[in-house]
């Protein structure tokens, strides 16, 4: 019996900065990137998910906020644990 291989597609926060037809300046905590968003139209301060370079999602800034508190938990984990791990 075959088992299946199961993927999970991560998603990122962004914030729209500025459109411009299909493309989308977004920003990812500090970190600014084009994308695209071919189906969804846009305006600046809205808030989406972002994958493999293209807007899958608009989120509420609630959604927003809450997702970027736990990226910057994990990150701060990451962080503590490789200070203690170091020889």
């Amino acid at each position: 019996m075959r088992r299946r291989l199961r993927t999970v597609c991560l998603g990122t926060p962004a914030e729209v900065i500025e459109v411009r037809d299909d493309l989308v300046l977004v920003d990812y905590g500090g970190i600014r990137k084009w994308v695209r968003s071919p189906f969804l139209k846009l305006e600046p301060g809205e808030t989406v998910m972002v994958h493999a370079g293209f807007v899958i999602s608009k989120i509420t800034r609630e959604v927003y906020e809450d997702v970027m508190e736990i990226w910057r938990e994990v990150k701060e984990a990451l962080r503590s644990t490789s200070q203690t791990s170091s020889p």
